[in-house]
């Protein structure tokens, strides 16, 4: 392992990796995926949303007692309410998601920077008081002006952020780009995670260029499963973090392969989107045929 500056994964193949086209893990699987990871020695385990079915938030207590190296994060909306559920659980660390941009924040969730700013600050001191480690996602930061994101260091510096996300959430970052974001943030002195999405082929390089540009997190899936066309992959970024030699990790692209194949068969989507192709059955397929004026074929 090369004598340099330790890079942490974040697995989130359990939240962000779970909202991918067609796949759906039973709780017993999901289970599978925490002890490999934590065998593996992975920093934290993202394997709770806020939002999720009572039988899901019932597990979660258990996956918590599963991790022995790994610490269990909760993804939480900017709701108040969120961060309450999350408590019930006892994750060990309380993650809560700030809309960066403008185009999330006045059309997603119809607020203005200061009422979010409030609502986070109630998030934060709750957690706070509650003795929760907290860190603060920005959504959409890479679309997010200069000034928008100088405002929002200094509201992380006032409420004593010391770990904060920086998310391409939909996949637009170059490495120049990926390289100024991560500085801004690493130069703040906070603790910088970084997650990258894939919809322009760019998400393993630019997790790397966060690693070296002073990301001390970095977010991956394993296969790169996500939403759209997904996210950093456990064994892609790790094989560019293993060539560079002022990074160290403490996982090596060889093991994280190996449990990608063991996974494999839970985590590929391309058997469920063929399926989608052939079965006349499928809500999917009746959809289509239907918009493109063509009558059911019965097989």
């Amino acid at each position: 392992m090369p004598d340099g500056r330790m890079i942490h994964l974040v697995d989130t193949t359990l939240r962000d990796g779970h909202q991918a086209p067609g796949l759906a893990l039973s709780l017993e699987t999901r289970e599978t995926v925490i002890k490999a990871l934590d065998d593996l020695g992975v920093a934290r385990i993202e394997a709770v949303s806020i939002g999720m079915s009572p039988v899901e938030s019932i597990a979660s207590k258990r996956w918590r007692g599963l991790m022995k190296r790994s610490k269990l994060v909760a993804w939480n909306r900017l709701k108040l309410s969120d961060v309450e559920g999350s408590m019930a659980i006892k994750p060990d660390v309380i993650h809560v998601c700030f809309s960066a941009s403008e185009s999330h924040l006045s059309k997603k969730l119809n607020m203005t920077f200061e009422k979010a700013a409030n609502v986070l600050e109630k998030c934060l001191d709750l957690a706070h008081l509650n003795g929760f480690e907290v860190s603060v996602g920005l959504e959409d930061a890479s679309r997010a002006g200069f000034e928008r994101l100088s405002k929002i260091r200094s509201l992380l510096r006032y409420l004593k952020v010391g770990h904060v996300r920086l998310s391409d959430t939909c996949g637009v970052l170059t490495p120049s780009t990926t390289r100024q974001l991560v500085e801004f943030f690493a130069t703040g002195h906070f603790s910088v995670e970084f997650h990258a999405h894939n919809d322009l082929g760019m998400a393993n390089v630019n997790a790397l260029i966060a690693a070296q540009s002073g990301a001390d997190f970095i977010n991956t899936s394993i296969l790169g499963v996500g939403e759209r066309t997904g996210n950093a992959s456990f064994s892609g970024f790790l094989a560019l973090a293993e060539r560079c030699r002022a990074l160290a990790v403490n996982v090596s692209s060889a093991q994280a392969m190996a449990l990608e194949r063991t996974l494999r068969e839970f985590l590929s989507r391309e058997g469920y989107m063929a399926s989608l192709k052939s079965s006349p059955g499928s809500d999917v397929t009746d959809w289509l045929a239907h918009h493109a004026g063509l009558q059911r074929v019965n097989r």
